[in-house]
């Protein structure tokens, strides 16, 4: 449930989402997650990546005032919480 909202990922959506998450705050590169999520059969495809990156956005983050799956341009993606500051007082 995100939001009190239930979200379906398929089989790969999750893979990729539970391997970023293992690694909350680092920088996962395109050829790791490559390996860990499509195994050999991916070979060089790094479009997959980019894919799947952009649809578990758009069920995650779509509306909401978070982002979760943060990008570093040429290096790879990673999952971050960002949670709001608590106001003073």
């Amino acid at each position: 449930l995100i939001g009190g909202e239930r979200v379906r990922l398929s089989r790969r959506e999750f893979a990729l989402l539970a391997f970023l998450v293992a690694r909350a705050g680092e920088i996962a590169s395109v050829e790791d997650i490559l390996h860990a999520v499509w195994g050999e059969e991916a070979g060089e495809r790094s479009e997959l990546v980019h894919t799947y990156v952009a649809r578990l956005r758009d069920k995650l983050e779509r509306g909401r005032p978070w982002r979760l799956l943060h990008g570093a341009r040429g290096h790879g993606y990673r999952f971050v919480i960002e949670t709001a500051s608590e106001p003073d007082g």
